[in-house]
C-alpha cells in the first residue's frame, strides 16, 4: 500500500466515521499512522471539518499535539481552516494553545491571518498571546491588518495587541 494513502488517512480525510471506528477498532495503532507529511488521521480530519471523526479520534487517545513536517498541529490546522467547532473541541482536551510550527506561528496566527474573528476569540480566552512573535517578526495583528481583517485587529487591540510591533521588514 502506498505510505501516505493509508486507508485510515483516507478515512479520517472523507469524514468516514464508520471506517475509522472499524479500522481502529481491529489496529489500535492506527490511530497515530503518518503520511509522508507527517499527517495523523486527526490532523486530516480535523484540517477537513470531520468533527465526529476527530471525537472518535480523541475518545480513543489520539495525539492531540503530534506535529507534520512544517509544525502544524491538529489545532494549527483547524484554526486556519475557520473550524471553530474543533477548535472548541480541542481547546477542551488541552491542546498546546502555544504550540508554534516551523514559522513560529501560534494558531492564533492563522486564525487571525484569514479573519476568523471566533476562533480568534476563543484562543485568547483560552490564553494564546495576543503579541506572539513569529520568526519573521509578525505578530497576530500584522498578519489580521496585512489581510484586511478589521473585526479580528479590533479585538486583537482589546486584547491589548502591541501598536507599535515591528516585524523583520520594520514595518508596523
Amino acid at each position: 500500500m502506498d505510505y501516505d494513502r493509508a486507508v485510515i488517512l483516507k478515512a479520517a480525510e472523507n469524514g468516514l466515521t464508520e471506517i475509522v471506528s472499524v479500522l481502529l477498532d481491529k489496529d489500535i495503532d492506527l490511530i497515530n499512522h503518518v503520511d509522508k507529511e507527517g499527517n495523523t488521521p486527526l490532523h486530516l480530519s480535523a484540517e477537513n471539518g470531520h468533527k465526529e471523526v476527530v471525537s472518535i479520534l480523541l475518545d480513543k487517545a489520539a495525539d492531540i499535539n503530534a506535529k507534520h513536517v512544517h509544525g502544524n498541529t491538529t489545532l494549527h490546522m483547524s484554526a486556519e481552516n475557520g473550524h471553530k467547532e474543533i477548535v472548541s473541541i480541542l481547546l477542551d482536551k488541552a491542546a498546546d494553545i502555544n504550540a508554534k510550527n516551523v514559522q513560529g506561528l501560534l494558531s492564533l496566527h492563522l486564525a487571525a491571518q484569514n479573519g476568523h474573528v471566533e476562533i480568534v476569540s476563543e484562543l485568547l480566552r483560552g490564553g494564546s498571546n495576543s503579541n506572539a512573535v513569529a520568526l519573521d517578526g509578525n505578530t497576530p495583528l500584522h498578519m489580521s491588518a496585512a489581510n484586511g481583517h478589521k473585526e479580528v485587529v479590533s479585538i486583537l487591540i482589546d486584547n491589548a495587541a502591541n501598536l507599535n510591533a515591528t516585524n523583520v521588514d520594520v514595518s508596523n
